[in-house]
């Protein structure tokens, strides 16, 4: 066994040692080490003191190398003030490495346990930490474990997020997730990613920065749990806390932001650059100073105050009664906070917490005021309702909603409308009038200014629901859709509702290009994407427009739009089948035109059948002249097999097609038709009707199968043997008889049944005695038999009766040669030379002739025969003898000149020749069994 390659020293399993270079960096000391690599402290070429991240045994463990290539070349192309910037890398070599930038601060973790940064401070970090993600994200990176231990924080007070999954397996110290486990910090983790979701994007980092804006306001994180599993479920199901309830010195703002940032849905999250800006107008209201441990005991005793304050002293907060202009003031601000949030574009959703939050102020407010300065607020509590109505119908809470509704009816409220139109819409199902009615509410609120994101969505949908009946309603439909999409992902059925309104706008290609983003297209959405194009095509490209319809399930209940294209495609056929009838000869290209439209309207509409006179015209184009005896073309077979298919249960026409296959002669033609002559016998109603076809279908397979030795379908002789065996139980001993029996034996032959095949042939043979064909067939079973002799004899009849050229004549003649050429010359000769006569420039075969009529003591017979040899091969034009004619042409010529001098006594020159050609023959065949026009 060859030993192991050492590694250089650079490389061990220990990693670079303290000293050594490293990509032009001096290791100084070891930072941090785990299963995966080793972090080091390394001093670049230019002083700088740098973190140098090595893998090690990357060889040994590919998936190792493969993430951290992946990951580090992500790292690559992002260039932020606030990320950990990548110097360089060595991804090829045996232990991968990088060079980062070296962060000399404490992570944000400990700079929260120290307690020892105001609120300002912790949310300006987190602001620059937002901004950084953001910059990740806009270029396709999703770091996917944030969390304060992965926030740095420089001494001149600046976060850098770093750890953009490099090396995860390292221990705590380096700040990296283990290999094999979850990819992220539980406590930290999205819904989506800790239930292992394969889309976690963006979304995903907002809810970790969520949780540790949380944590920064809060100083507690929003879910906590007794084991893993607890805490998990606390994450996918449970709804934080607010943290105004946790902290007297936040407010609806403070609220609002968490709420959006840890919404369970992704697509409810606001981006990295929105929480960012959010942070930053947090800070710019003031966010308080975080208290240290020191002060805690003061803070216990100003805590007892202020709860002394709230139980005994609230005119501190509210006064007992306020005055008008104060409630009208402070009212005002409520009504335009709420019209503020209905004018948005902003999600609804996610201005719950703040809808309810504006509501509780409403009750204090009315609270508060005096009872004849309470009118003063129905403006802003109308507002208010219905803004939190709205938002809870965003939510999925239906019956709140639903409640709210009534309230504002009962008040006589506009916005009570507006929430019944919104609930009506959101129903399943909906009726179309309520829908339109629902569209038309939603649509005047929406031109008034309120432009929150579900209102145009649910417009759209109330649109979608009344079947697009007006161009404008698809151009509002559309413009709601995009105005929803700007601010989130469209849902999948208002990707399909736009689908619908780019179809009802004539937008065929764009149409086109958003069922293909679709991820699971409904089959009634493929339809009318496909029926629309067919609508538009069929005129001039039905082909185009059938195979897109055929590349779709079948529906079973067509729409009534679809007959009434299937009526229009069937119109424009028929107008062209009266020009073709003008036509002397009907053009074949425009027949299978013809062709191609019918199958269009009947795919469209199989209820619609084809107008009779449009099927006459093409059966006549398929049949041609046949029908008549009238000379010019025979028909048109695949015209034939196209129309039989067209109309599969009409009768007349498949009887007709199916008598169109006894003259066609070529053979693919005739396999053609034997589609409308199977059908015709599914359809035949009279039995002997019924027999004529089975005797038809039955001569037309063993013809197709019979021709050459090699060439059969398994298939069509299984179906042979068993018409065949259907039409032997019902006809009486005659000529029919003999056709069925020859036919199965055809079939039965090349599948291998050869006793069965000798049997029925003997049968045929005795019905008619007189057919060539069948003592061929008969031959061919009795060599495979080892029945020579009757082989023998069948061959010679087959020549007697029909020695003009033939691929069965040459058989016959190789055979009779090859068995009883030399022993039994005068039955070969007279055969052999009738064979001859129709084949003269076979100049081998002229040979062995001349050989036969010298055993018979022809000379002057054989004389003619070698010269009419050497004539062919002289031949300039005989191809076939080009590569014979220089190793052969003086030997026909000498035995030419031997048998024209001595006679019968050059017989044994003559035999020499003629072995010398059967050795030629045997090397040269391709087929055993043929006949080559070489010798």
């Amino acid at each position: 066994m060859t030993p192991e390659r050492p590694r250089p020293p650079l490389f061990r399993a220990a990693g670079p040692e303290v000293g050594s270079v490293v990509l032009g960096c001096r290791v100084e000391a070891e930072l941090g080490r785990g299963a995966m690599g080793v972090v080091l402290r390394a001093r670049a070429p230019n002083g700088q003191p740098v973190a140098l991240k090595v893998v090690l045994d990357a060889d040994a463990q590919p998936k190792r190398r493969e993430r951290f290539v992946r990951e580090a070349r992500a790292l690559a192309g992002l260039d932020h003030p606030h990320i950990v910037r990548l110097l360089r890398a060595d991804l090829v070599g045996p232990a991968p490495c990088i060079v980062m930038e070296l962060v000399e601060g404490a992570d944000l973790e400990a700079v929260l346990a120290a307690e020892d940064r105001s609120r300002d401070e912790l949310l300006g970090l987190l602001e620059q930490a937002a901004r950084a993600v953001h910059h990740a994200h806009e270029r396709g990176i999703v770091h996917r474990d944030l969390k304060p231990s992965n926030i740095l924080v420089t001494p001149a007070g600046e976060a850098k997020v770093g750890d953009f999954g490099l090396v995860r397996d390292l221990d705590r110290r380096t700040r990296l997730t283990r290999t094999g486990a979850m990819l992220g910090t539980p406590s930290y983790m999205s819904p989506e990613q800790v239930r292992g979701d394969r889309d976690v994007g963006p979304p995903s980092d907002v809810f970790s920065l969520g949780v540790v804006l949380y944590e920064v306001l809060t100083g507690r994180r929003p879910f906590t749990g007794e084991s893993a599993l607890s805490l998990i479920s606390s994450i996918v199901h449970d709804r934080p806390t607010p943290p105004s309830s946790l902290r007297r010195d936040l407010g609806p703002r403070h609220d609002a932001l968490c709420a959006r940032a840890l919404a369970k849905r992704p697509a409810e999250r606001p981006s990295a650059l929105e929480l960012a800006e959010g942070i930053a107008r947090l800070r710019r209201d003031g966010g308080g100073r975080r208290w240290a441990r020191p002060l805690r005991p003061v803070l216990a005793v100003a805590g007892l105050a202020a709860v002394a304050c709230a139980l005994g002293l609230v005119a501190l907060r509210w006064p007992r009664t306020l005055p008008s202009a104060e409630v009208r003031r402070r009212a005002q601000r409520l009504a335009e906070r709420a019209d503020a949030l209905l004018r948005s574009e902003a999600s609804l959703a996610g201005a719950l917490r703040e809808a309810e939050a504006l509501a509780a102020e409403v009750e204090r407010l009315r609270a508060a005021a005096a009872p004849e300065d309470r009118r003063l607020l129905v403006g802003a509590s109308e507002r208010v309702r219905t803004l939190t109505g709205l938002a809870t119908l965003s939510a999925g809470r239906r019956a709140q909603a639903q409640t709210a509704a009534e309230a504002l009816a009962t008040a006589g409220a506009r916005g009570g409308e507006v929430l019944a139109a919104a609930i009506a819409v959101t129903a399943s199902p909906v009726e179309p009038a309520a829908a339109t009615a629902g569209a038309r509410t939603l649509g005047r609120a929406i031109a008034g200014g309120w432009r929150a994101c579900e209102l145009r969505a649910w417009r759209a949908r109330a649109l979608g629901e009344a079947g697009l009946r007006a161009r404008h309603d698809a151009r509002l439909a559309l413009a709601d859709l995009e105005a929803v999409a700007r601010r989130r992902p469209l849902r999948p059925g208002e990707q399909r509702l736009r689908v619908r309104a780019l179809l009802a706008l004539g937008q065929q290609a764009a149409a086109e290009e958003a069922l293909a983003a679709l991820p699971d297209p409904p089959l009634e959405l493929r339809w009318a994407v496909a029926l629309r194009f067919a609508g538009a095509a069929h005129a001039e490209h039905p082909r185009e427009a059938l195979e897109r319809l055929r590349a779709l399930p079948p529906q079973v209940d067509p729409a009534p739009e679809r007959a009434k294209l299937a009526r229009a495609v069937y119109a424009l056929a028929r107008s062209r089948a009266a020009s073709l009838e003008r036509q002397a000869e009907p053009n074949p290209e425009a027949c299978f035109d013809l062709v191609d439209r019918c199958r269009l309207a009947r795919l469209l509409s199989p209820a619609e059948p084809p107008p009779p006179d449009l099927i006459q015209t093409l059966l006549r184009a398929a049949l041609g002249n046949f029908e008549r005896g009238g000379p010019g073309r025979v028909g048109d077979p695949k015209l034939g097999h196209a129309l039989s298919e067209l109309v599969p249960d009409d009768h007349a026409v498949q009887r007709r097609l199916a008598g169109m296959v006894e003259f066609v002669t070529d053979h693919e033609g005739r396999r053609a038709l034997l589609v409308p002559v199977r059908r015709a016998i599914a359809l035949a109603a009279d039995p002997t009707e019924r027999v004529e076809l089975q005797t038809v279908l039955c001569v037309t397979l063993a013809a197709l199968n019979d021709r050459f030795e090699w060439a059969y379908d398994p298939a069509e002789c299984r179906e042979l043997v068993a018409v065949a065996s259907e039409l032997l139980s019902t006809l009486a001993p005659g000529p029919k008889q003999g056709i069925a029996y020859g036919a199965r034996a055809v079939g039965l032959r090349r599948l291998g049944r050869l006793e069965e095949a000798w049997k029925d042939l003997g049968r045929a043979v005795e019905a008619l005695p007189t057919l060539p064909q069948l003592r061929y067939t008969r031959m061919q079973v009795a060599r495979a038999l080892g029945k020579t002799e009757e082989a023998i004899l069948d061959a010679a009849y087959h020549l007697d009766r029909l020695a003009e050229a033939s691929q069965r004549t040459n058989q016959c003649v190789v055979f009779l040669w090859e068995q009883v050429g030399r022993e039994r010359p005068a039955f070969v000769r007279p055969r052999l030379e009738a064979f001859l006569r129709s084949r003269p420039e076979y100049a081998g075969w002229w040979v062995r002739a001349a050989l036969l009529q010298l055993l018979g003591g022809d000379a002057a017979a054989a004389g003619r025969s070698l010269a009419h040899a050497v004539h062919w091969l002289e031949e300039p034009a005989s191809q076939a003898y080009a590569r014979l004619r220089p190793t052969h042409l003086a030997a026909f010529r000498a035995a030419r000149d031997a048998v024209a001098a001595r006679g019968v006594a050059a017989l044994e020159e003559v035999a020499r020749l003629v072995e010398d050609l059967e050795d030629l023959r045997r090397r040269s065949e391709a087929k055993p069994g043929t006949l080559p026009h070489l010798p």
